[in-house]
């Protein structure tokens, strides 16, 4: 089995001159075996925090699996 943490992870978006946090030091675990559900109202970030942990953007911060 595969446990997945991610540790402070952080995700700005640039548009010209303005900042937009997405994410802010977010962490957490999710043990291998088990069923994990992102649950949060639109715009939450639910999709950015999925695509940093597929690696398909940048962000701050660690994600690691291990098993």
């Amino acid at each position: 089995m595969v446990d997945l943490a991610f540790k402070d992870v952080s995700y700005i978006v640039k548009n010209g001159s303005q900042q937009r946090v997405i994410l802010n030091k977010l962490s957490g675990f999710c043990p291998g075996g088990e069923v994990t559900a992102i649950m949060g109202s639109s715009g939450a970030g639910k999709t950015s925090l999925l695509n940093i942990i597929a690696a398909r953007v940048a962000s701050g911060g660690n994600v690691s699996l291990t098993g």
